[in-house]
């Protein structure tokens, strides 16, 4: 079961909300629920006949439990967006809303499952967040990078007190907030303090220092990204106003080069102080619990920002899947040959994929386009590479993804300052890879 500082935590947390917050509720909307709810329904559907028709109907229906948790929790985080005009409150209430909803479905299924188990079932409950976000375009994306992150770090872990983690960021955040008021810089330096303490805790309730060590690693991570993702995207320094004057192709590359190096740098110094894959996903919780701290400008900024957050939830995805992969197969499966033909059509598949989902996002305002091209792309990737194929195609879809949405991100930056507009360049590249990876955790283990 979950650590019993976890609800105390979150309720303390959604207490602190509603009284800081008070004056800016208003009447909850349920309008326009109705399409989104049928949408989960279909979803689940869809995750049932896939697990049937390949003879798992028992397995089937445990994920189509999930999905509908899944969904019904992603509705309700939308109700509280829209009835909270806050975007520090909607954001941590929308953050707790996901780890108190993963972790009643853990409860909930380790009545007939080992607890051990829990994790792996809870896939379908990501992957049905991860379609709402692709489809309703960006009103899902912080519940479905939260769900995502956490079932894939609970699942390197083999522990529901990861969701720990969480709460500790969400809880930062707003403490943050309430001690340093408008200043942005002080809130920064406050909540990544918090969550240092936080990653002690948890260190302390799982019995492993080494969660201490990777959880600074991931806050220091923050620490230095947060300011990073202003420096590469806003229009008042160099890069942005050298790739608006024309002359910036070096300020791109830069720009893309620089942040996902301190990123995988990171991860790496997590993965060689934290016990392997167990520090990577530490660290990558840490930094995902910081998504609910606000950035001052809701523009190409925060865009980026949650880029470099959604590049360590799929990498912790793709952790995931090659662990489980490893528990079915065995330790074989934990080694991808990349010089086997159809790894490396593994590999180009997901850049295809990517690639593809970006054309369809920028060229169609038809969700319904981009979520068919999506699931089907997948569908199809998968079912013809298997085992270590289908880990080489996750990790195509994470090392294409992250670079071309920072570059649009940065474009979209140098497009404002150029113009004078403050316009961004719409896309769904990150929200389509999350929405890969989540089928690919969920489906993957069944076409071994």
């Amino acid at each position: 079961m979950v650590n019993h500082m976890f609800w105390p935590i979150i309720i303390i947390t959604i207490a602190a909300v509603i009284f800081q917050e008070r004056e800016r509720f208003t009447r909850p909307s349920v309008k326009g629920l109705l399409h989104p709810a049928i949408f989960v329904l279909v979803a689940s559907a869809l995750l049932y006949a896939i697990f049937a028709l390949l003879g798992e109907p028992q397995r089937g229906y445990i994920m189509f439990l999930s999905a509908i948790f899944g969904g019904v929790a992603a509705l309700a985080s939308l109700i509280v967006k829209s009835s909270l005009k806050s975007d520090l409150g909607s954001r941590v209430l929308t953050v707790c809303l996901s780890l108190g909803a993963l972790a009643l479905s853990a409860h909930f299924f380790a009545f007939w499952n080992p607890i051990t188990d829990v994790p792996f079932l809870l896939t379908g409950f990501a992957a049905s967040a991860s379609l709402l976000a692709l489809y309703y375009r960006k009103k899902y994306d912080l519940f479905a990078l939260s769900s995502l992150g956490f079932v894939s770090a609970m699942m390197v872990v083999r522990n529901i007190d990861v969701l720990l983690i969480g709460v500790f960021g969400a809880l930062a955040a707003i403490i943050a907030r309430h001690l340093c008021k408008s200043d942005w810089s002080r809130q920064t330096l406050v909540a990544h303090a918090l969550i240092g303490v936080g990653a002690f805790l948890a260190a302390h309730s799982l019995g492993v220092l080494s969660v201490f060590s990777a959880g600074l690693v991931g806050a220091l991570a923050s620490l230095v990204l947060l300011p990073l993702s202003r420096f590469y995207t806003h229009k008042k320094y160099r890069p942005v106003k050298s790739i608006a004057r024309g002359s910036g192709l070096a300020s791109v590359l830069e720009a893309s080069l620089v942040p996902v190096l301190i990123l995988c740098g990171a991860l790496l110094l997590a993965y060689a102080v934290g016990d392997g894959y167990y520090g990577v996903a530490i660290a990558g919780s840490v930094l995902l619990s910081l998504a609910s701290l606000t950035l001052r400008e809701r523009s190409a900024v925060s865009d980026a920002y949650s880029i470099l957050q959604s590049s360590a939830v799929l990498i912790m995805a793709l952790l995931a899947y090659h662990d489980l992969m490893g528990l079915i197969v065995g330790n074989a499966a934990r080694i991808v040959n990349l010089v086997k033909v159809e790894v490396l059509v593994g590999l180009f598949a997901g850049a295809v994929l990517v690639l593809l989902s970006a054309i369809v996002s920028t060229l169609s305002s038809r969700s319904v386009s981009l979520i068919l091209t999506d699931v089907i792309g997948t569908l199809i990737a998968l079912f013809l590479l298997k085992g270590e194929a289908a880990a080489a195609l996750i990790v195509g879809v994470v090392f294409v993804a992250t670079p071309l949405a920072w570059i649009l991100s940065v474009g979209s930056a140098a497009w404002s300052e150029a113009t004078g507009e403050d316009k961004r360049i719409e896309h769904s590249i990150m929200s389509s890879a999350l929405v890969f990876v989540a089928l690919a955790l969920a489906i993957g283990p069944l076409l071994v």
